[in-house]
């Protein structure tokens, strides 16, 4: 059971006690882990109790980015700081009694409970892997909390995609979230039609070469591996990435040294490569 502090009676009581957490309740209504208004003497006596600090964005009592939370001064003594158990949170779904509220509780779970939600290797298939299903994956093995568009997001006149626009993802799928937070995140995109309409192509299997690039972004690999030669490797788009890659152990070639970067991946190996590099990040 995950143990929290929280203001007595607020939103985020709710969120977090819906989400399986156990909570500290406090009687100051401006203390809780989730702002910038904490007082370190007040929670002193439970602070090596508390597994993760939650500090929300966009809020009227924004706690500031996870790395301004880490490093307050005192705050080196807490579990929660030593273990890296910081979070970013979005204040829209966490702090406003809306239609997103339900979205709140499903991502605490997700955060609170990696351990249940994250486990997506027991739901792999003997199939190809496709762009629905890697939005979802990269989402739960990212850790990452949805996207949510603000007013400014659609000032931008530039913007390549914009929220909510693709034809075949509509905010009723059950990925829809997923997909997004991962294309506004630049691991996947869509196609646009000779009409101007944009399709995403949740079900479209995705290639190697296109999973080689979600994979590199999503983990942010700056690692240097072996020097392998790699005889097709004039067929990728995205050669220096695949490079890297297979150098570091977590894409496999075929017996002819062959990387195929527009073959299918199954999500058998997809998985087996996400493992290997979660396991080269640690």
């Amino acid at each position: 059971m995950k143990q929290l502090i929280a203001s007595n009676g607020s939103i985020q009581e709710t969120v977090l006690d819906l989400s399986g957490a156990s909570l500290f309740t406090t009687e100051y209504e401006d203390v809780y882990e989730m702002t910038s208004r904490i007082k370190l003497r007040r929670v002193s006596d439970v602070g090596q109790n508390i597994d993760i600090i939650l500090t929300e964005r966009g809020g009227p009592d924004k706690g500031g980015s996870d790395h301004s939370v880490m490093i307050r001064q005192g705050y080196d003594s807490l579990k929660s700081v030593q273990n890296n158990k910081v979070r970013e949170i979005d204040f829209r779904i966490m702090g406003l009694p809306t239609i997103e509220f339900a979205n709140g509780v499903e991502e605490m779970r997700r955060i609170l409970h990696p351990d249940v939600y994250g486990l997506i290797e027991e739901s792999i298939k003997n199939k190809d892997l496709n762009k629905a299903t890697f939005s979802k994956w990269l989402v739960y093995k990212r850790k990452m909390f949805t996207f949510y568009p603000t007013l400014k997001y659609f000032e931008d006149v530039e913007r390549g995609h914009y929220f909510g626009q693709y034809e075949d993802v509509l905010t009723m799928d059950e990925n829809f979230n997923y997909i997004e937070t991962a294309v506004q995140a630049g691991y996947l995109k869509g196609r646009f039609d000779n009409e101007g309409l944009e399709w995403f192509d949740p079900e479209k299997s995705i290639t190697k070469d296109e999973f080689a690039l979600g994979l590199y972004l999503a983990y942010d690999v700056n690692s240097t591996g072996n020097k392998v030669e790699i005889n097709d490797i004039e067929s990728s788009l995205h050669p220096r990435i695949v490079e890297k890659l297979v150098g570091l152990d977590v894409l496999h070639l075929d017996d002819q040294f062959m990387f195929n970067p527009r073959h299918t991946i199954s999500e058998k190996e997809a998985i087996e490569s996400i493992l290997r590099i979660e396991a080269l990040l640690k």
